[in-house]
């Protein structure tokens, strides 16, 4: 049982690096054999049900699959439960129960979800000691849900809070390391939320630095390599509001690209990358006058909607940056093609939205 348990180990590792769709599902496939071989009284039982869980999770990242993040949050929550507080296995448990429950928020929007990982996040660091290898992933992951909260509440404190978790990750983690460039980014991305709220030129300038340091220090094989250039155009993308400077839009422009390019269409966050694409090409068409920047923008949130399914809580979201898109276009084309399109896909997005709901909002003319 040791030597499948290792096997779905590496072929877990192996997809992280290269993110080839064969290895999750083989890892998949062995550890549930694990699983399933090892009665609920062993010692090994909790591991091999977090690291099935941890399978499931990786998967549910590339194919959005509703299935596996419930999988994975139900394997977890196993582990949880056959391991008590001195168990040398509970704070990773917790952790990789937490990020779990982010991954299914990020479908179903429930704050419900976020609470639970911030819940999860602090049991664990609380359970690790300082010195401890694993302790900047749990400070990571902490930040993380921090950071998710921040961007639902508002509340200034949540977001003060990821950025001292974050920062004290990435000290305690050397360049080299391969998880380096995933705390830099989620840093640099807390930044730029506090940035939208204070409006303070330091914390943009911030983000784009770390966010340059997470690319670089990324090889483009890497299957993390899309997110880290998504999130250095969208802090170029902010930069030139304030700025004003064409050429922070062209570096938008140039990093949402690249994470477009390399991000292959079945993966579940190819449609935000098409998404902040397509932003960046609008912030160009605001200077340029230009109309193939919009059909560019309109070219790319279609797409962007075309690989959404419809149950996805950011569909609306997407459709309704599409109806935008649309209806500049029809401003300056007078196309009536495109204002039908435009109120057509804002009735779409209005019927998938819940009552009430963040994601709902007015087509004004």
């Amino acid at each position: 049982l040791g030597c499948l348990n290792n096997l779905g180990t590496c072929l877990l590792l192996r997809f992280e690096q290269f993110g080839n769709i064969v290895d999750i599902d083989r890892a998949i496939s062995v550890h549930e054999c694990a699983v399933h071989l090892t009665p609920d009284g062993h010692a090994e039982k909790p591991g091999r049900l977090i690291n099935l869980g941890s399978s499931f999770e990786c998967r549910f990242e590339r194919s959005g699959d509703l299935a596996d993040i419930h999988k994975a949050i139900s394997a977890l929550e196993h582990a949880d439960h056959l391991t008590s507080d001195s168990c040398a296995e509970k704070s990773g448990c917790l952790g990789t129960l937490s990020t779990s429950f982010l991954a299914h928020f990020e479908h179903s929007g429930d704050l419900v979800d976020i609470d639970k990982a911030v819940s999860a996040h602090e049991r664990a660091v609380h359970l690790i000691p300082d010195g401890h290898a694993d302790n900047p992933g749990r400070l990571h992951n902490l930040g993380t849900s921090f950071l998710l909260c921040f961007e639902h509440s508002g509340n200034i404190v949540n977001i003060d809070n990821a950025i001292s978790a974050l920062e004290r990750a990435a000290d305690l983690v050397p360049d080299g390391h391969a998880k380096k460039h995933t705390c830099l980014n989620n840093l640099g991305n807390s930044f730029t939320a506090r940035f939208s709220r204070s409006g303070d030129l330091v914390d943009i300038d911030k983000a784009i630095s770390v966010h340059e340091r997470a690319v670089h220090l990324t090889p483009d094989s890497h299957a993390e390599k899309p997110a880290c250039l998504n999130s250095l155009g969208n802090s170029f993308l902010l930069h030139s509001r304030h700025s004003g400077d064409l050429v922070d839009i062209d570096r938008a422009i140039t990093a949402h690209k690249c994470a477009v390019h390399l991000t292959p269409d079945g993966h579940a966050k190819k449609p935000g990358c098409l998404n902040n694409l397509s932003s960046s090409f609008l912030r160009h068409f605001e200077h340029s006058r230009d109309l193939v920047d919009i059909d560019k923008a309109v070219s790319a949130h279609e797409q962007a909607v075309h690989l959404t399914p419809d149950g996805h809580a950011i569909q609306p979201c997407h459709l309704n940056s599409l109806s935008s898109s649309l209806l500049l276009r029809f401003e300056c084309s007078r196309d009536l093609i495109d204002i039908d399109r435009a109120v057509s896909v804002h009735e779409r997005a209005v019927h998938l939205t819940p009552d009430g709901h963040f994601a709902s909002t007015n087509l004004e003319i």
